[in-house]
């Protein structure tokens, strides 16, 4: 990475100046009250940067197509960033996690995404779909692949019909992966057969993200 792209990545994904606030007395941006830690997400949208939390369930995942369809509509030629550090649902299922992937697939605004810590299931997805060449890992950053996961129950007839949504979802989300890895569909499959831990670097390689980013390319 020469220096002028280093300097551009700086730019780009750098993390907030700011510590998260949890103390009394820390007035960021001029303030005369103290931030409060429920007031992140508002502080972080301003910088157009999006936090995935832990857990992505029907609120979270409204809540992340609302902020992705503001900062698009406010300016789309600058860059929104994601950073993703998520073990997806805890149902295992992959809808509320896919319908932030469509809506990220039709903005108009590059997305720089950035693995901190773990994406796992939809995650992963989300990690994956950010612009090419844009896609980061910090260096101590996993991601987790793994078939849909559910807790099948009722009636004959009512397993059957889920175990075949299940395995519907789970093509969906192969070709997802596929499709931005780089991957052939089988060997996405092989791959996500069984729980798979990839480190960042296993990441890279795969094709789930295009570089690692180090402690002196962060620093301004």
């Amino acid at each position: 990475m020469d220096d002028g792209n280093r300097q551009e990545v700086r730019q780009r994904i750098a993390l907030p100046g700011t510590p998260f606030p949890t103390i009394e007395g820390h007035r960021p941006y001029g303030r005369r009250e103290p931030v409060r830690v429920r007031e992140i997400p508002s502080l972080l949208l301003k910088e157009r940067i999006i936090f995935v939390p832990p857990v992505i369930n029907d609120e979270i995942a409204n809540m992340l197509i609302g902020m992705l369809l503001y900062l698009d509509s406010e300016d789309a030629t600058r860059d929104i960033a994601m950073y993703i550090n998520c073990h997806g649902s805890l149902e295992g299922h992959l809808y509320y996690g896919l319908g932030v992937y469509d809506t990220m697939q039709y903005l108009k605004s590059d997305i720089t995404t950035v693995g901190v810590g773990v994406a796992r299931g939809a995650a992963a997805a989300l990690l994956a779909a950010g612009t090419k060449g844009k896609r980061y890992m910090l260096p101590n950053a996993s991601v987790i692949l793994h078939q849909p996961l559910s807790a099948v129950k009722g009636q004959a007839r009512d397993i059957e019909i889920q175990a075949t949504e299940l395995v519907r979802q789970r093509r969906s989300f192969y070709e997802i992966l596929a499709k931005h890895s780089g991957k052939t569909y089988d060997e996405v499959a092989q791959t996500a057969d069984r729980v798979n831990y990839l480190t960042a670097e296993q990441a890279v390689a795969y094709g789930l993200a295009d570089e690692i980013i180090k402690r002196e390319e962060t620093q301004a």
